[in-house]
């Protein structure tokens, strides 16, 4: 997961044994939401629908740097 302020992206896959599977991917447009708040709602809305579709064993997060 790369939780940008502006452009969210994220990646699902699933791992049994050496095989990967890409499951699900997709970014969320953040720019268009004046408001930060408005922004990291948006964030944790889409973070909790996914951990509820696929419930994942691990999650990764990207550190932010600028």
């Amino acid at each position: 997961m790369d939780p940008g302020t502006n452009i969210m992206g994220y990646g699902i896959v699933k791992v049994e044994g050496k095989k990967f599977e890409m499951l699900s991917c997709g970014i969320i447009k953040l720019g268009k939401y004046p408001d930060h708040a408005v922004r990291l709602r948006k964030i944790f809305d889409r973070v909790v629908s996914l951990i509820d579709e696929f419930n994942p064993d691990d999650l990764s997060i990207e550190a932010p740097f600028f």
